[in-house]
């Protein structure tokens, strides 16, 4: 009987056992931290309320003093669709910027929620730069916890240049803001993040949850830019685990997370933008971007059979290239497409080989010598890597001992880091040109990149005593620091004053919407090329009795949505001819050629008002009209 009973109790143990080591994966996944002894917990405590305490009161003390504007036009169009200021609700649909964060934004707009933390518009919230402003504070915290975690000494010293590093180098970008330079910080911090973790910690459920709010938000900000670190990612989490990759579950297990969160998105975009009508404005958009923003149209009197075989006058030709196709009577999305298809044949057929040596010289000249950038971005980023050069020998001299395998991946890692730059440098030289925010984005990769390279050597070096300094030697080099003024103080009125400026000079379009609101009875159409500036974040665009004459969003299904509210099926010249249906342009223009109207008997236009707007500028209003002979 007890013989049975002890064989039961047998069993049963080595059920337990065997259940216990089959769910030991899944437990200390989520039991992040079970074996942490005291003081890794007061460490940890330590370091959370110093990256907190570090980056939030700054932040908030930065963003009540400095003004924040829009970089480019795009930012602002965005901003009307998710705010409702265009077809009249909040929408998702913010083609650049991609689901979930799109509907997060949109929703935000829609509930309007009493929140301390946010930016205010002259309607209520701007949820769309006070979104943008949280996750790059999240940003910057996480990032900075996991330095202090991972140098574990002289955490006052990193709090302090931490900071000035963003002072000088990133402030300007922060505050005259982007989604191209947003999605590029957040994908280069994911990559900081990332680097700065143990592979003991990485997996663990919240710092994955770290970096998957980094890498969707940096995703769906724009995708581009993420893609531009991707590599790096991926090179990062090979160098943590090193040989363990293809024996361990962890980075595989990282990579299916990721992979599935990517995945997850792709669907719910391919399902939001699913609709023929979706598909077809995006091949329609693409041809018009890329001829209105890289290459050009072609040129009429050299191309004048092609433009006459598919029903293209000059005249209709300049209008395309103007933005203010709208107003043209027989414009179509297959046209431009037509004419996009016509290009790609003229362009000189290269090889992959052939353009990227061709590109090297345009690398180099943006890489070194254009100054689109602030000159600390530009800079920092040549620093970091001429740093790396005499580490390296350093290292090599005196700690190839310290582990012959992690030497040896660590030269592996930063040699392929450093070519990976040098072939996104050209990537970027060949496909198209280099606006200041595509430069931001690539000095920041730089940048980060580098300085992981620096940390990975300093690895080797970081139990050495002559890098701990004690709290009081850190107190007392801080103190003469910041009696010597270097404290970013300067710098942070420098770029308080050129926001203050640009703040100044971003609120002409609010000044005609305003006017068009107080005339709720007609409908006016804005020049496109006359709104050159983006409008400002506090600006309240809602007035929906104003189009534009050409843009991005324009032949959208948004677009159609918006001209059927109103009853309206294009603005053409029969909308225009109606009675209060108005033009606005900046300065006085000669309406028809906006019109590309080339018998001008029949049509003829005036001036009706002005107005007066800051920057002193005037705005006209023309009123278009049948000839009366």
């Amino acid at each position: 009987m007890n013989k049975g009973k002890n064989k039961g109790r047998i069993q049963k143990s080595r059920q337990n056992a065997e259940g216990r080591e089959a769910g030991s994966f899944l437990g200390k996944a989520f039991d992040s931290y079970h074996k942490f002894l005291s003081n890794k917990v007061i460490n940890f405590v330590i370091n959370m309320i110093l990256a907190i305490g570090t980056v939030l009161p700054f932040m908030m003390k930065m963003c009540n003093k400095v003004a924040f504007t829009y970089e480019v036009n795009d930012d602002a169009a965005i901003v009307q669709i998710l705010d409702g200021s265009y077809t009249g609700t909040p929408d998702g649909h913010a083609i650049f910027i991609k689901y979930p964060l799109s509907w997060i934004i949109a929703k935000l707009y829609e509930l309007n929620p009493k929140l301390p933390f946010t930016v205010p518009a002259d309607n209520g919230t701007n949820w769309y730069v006070t979104a943008i402003v949280l996750l790059e504070v999240f940003a910057l915290t996480v990032v900075l916890f996991r330095i202090l975690n991972y140098f574990r000494c002289n955490r006052i010293l990193i709090c302090f240049f931490y900071t000035l590093a963003f002072v000088y180098v990133w402030m300007p970008c922060f505050f005259h803001l982007t989604f191209s330079t947003v999605a590029a910080f957040l994908g280069c911090m994911s990559l900081l993040f990332t680097g700065f973790a143990k592979k003991e910690e990485l997996w663990r459920p919240w710092n994955l949850l770290c970096l998957g709010i980094l890498g969707i938000s940096a995703y769906c900000m724009r995708k581009q830019c993420f893609y531009m670190v991707i590599p790096f990612l991926l090179i990062e989490i090979w160098y943590k685990y090193r040989m363990d990759f293809f024996r361990s579950v962890k980075p595989w297990f990282i990579l299916g997370v990721c992979g599935v969160l990517g995945a997850g998105i792709l669907f719910l975009n391919t399902q939001m933008y699913g609709s023929m009508g979706w598909k077809n404005y995006f091949i329609y958009n693409h041809a018009r971007a890329y001829m209105q923003d890289y290459t050009g149209m072609p040129d009429y009197e050299e191309n004048e059979d092609f433009y006459q075989s598919i029903g293209v006058s000059e005249n209709a030709q300049k209008v395309f290239k103007s933005y203010s196709y709208c107003l043209y009577d027989d414009f179509s999305t297959e046209t431009i497409e037509k004419i996009y298809n016509y290009q790609k044949t003229q362009e000189p057929q290269l090889s992959l080989e052939q353009k990227a040596e061709n590109a090297k010289e345009k690398a180099y000249r943006y890489c070194v010598k254009k100054k689109q950038t602030g000159e600390f971005l530009k800079f920092s980023g040549f620093y970091v890597w001429f740093l790396i050069v005499p580490l390296t020998a350093v290292t090599l001299l005196f700690k190839w001992k310290n582990g012959f395998l992690r030497w040896v991946s660590t030269f592996l890692y930063g040699g392929t880091c450093a070519f990976l730059i040098h072939i996104e440098w050209i990537y970027l030289a060949m496909n198209g040109r280099f606006p200041q925010r595509v430069e931001e984005s690539i000095r920041l990769l730089m940048l980060s990149v580098g300085f992981m390279i620096v940390c990975h050597l300093l690895s080797f070096w970081k139990d050495t005593s002559f890098i701990r300094i004690s709290v009081v030697i850190q107190c007392i080099l801080l103190a003469v620091i910041l009696h010597m003024g270097v404290n970013g103080s300067d710098r942070i009125q420098a770029i308080q004053g050129i926001q203050a400026g640009r703040e100044a000079g971003s609120g002409q379009k609010a000044e005609i919407a305003a006017y068009c609101g107080k005339h709720k009875e007609n409908y006016y159409i804005l020049d496109t090329q006359s709104f050159g500036k983006p409008s400002g974040v506090k600006d309240d665009l809602h007035q929906g009795n104003w189009y534009m004459s050409g843009s991005w969003t324009a032949y959208s299904p948004l677009y159609e949505e918006k001209l059927a509210k109103d009853g309206i099926s294009n603005l053409g010249t029969g909308f225009l001819l109606k009675k209060n249906v108005y033009i606005i342009t900046k300065g006085k223009k000669n309406i028809l050629n906006l019109l590309g109207q080339e018998d001008t008997e029949h049509l003829t236009y005036k001036a009706v008002d002005e107005i007066e707007a800051s920057g002193n500028l005037f705005f006209a209003v023309y009123k278009v009209s049948r000839s009366v002979k």
